[in-house]
């Protein structure tokens, strides 16, 4: 995405209501590494929808990933006092898979076709 497309993007879902979007960077060096995200979020319902992406292949297994998912769970239900946080994995990720349990979520289904 070019530096343009990437302003008017952030410009954009800066003024949604619907979700929040936060980037994932090193303390020391400043370095951006992935992104996280609360989507849908529906305040009535107090639920919303999870994401986080560590892009940086070399930040893999270094505990950044689960410090910024515990923030965000932490900001989704102690901040914004959501009853319900959802995440979809595809299920051959088995990596995925393993740290969302890691980091307290819970298996409630299989979509079979979904993917």
């Amino acid at each position: 995405m070019s530096m343009g497309r990437t302003t008017e993007f952030l410009e954009r879902i800066h003024k949604e209501k619907d979700r929040v979007w936060f980037t994932v960077v090193l303390k020391e060096n400043d370095r951006l590494i992935g992104e996280a995200g609360l989507l849908r979020m529906f305040h009535p319902w107090r639920t919303t929808d999870f994401t986080l992406i560590i892009g940086e292949k070399d930040c893999w297994g270094k505990g950044y990933g689960t410090e910024a998912a515990l923030l965000l769970l932490d900001y989704a239900f102690g901040y914004l006092n959501f009853h319900r946080v959802s995440i979809g994995v595809v299920g051959f990720n088995k990596r995925a898979l393993q740290f969302y349990e890691k980091v307290g979520f819970k298996k409630e289904g299989v979509q079979r076709d979904g993917y």
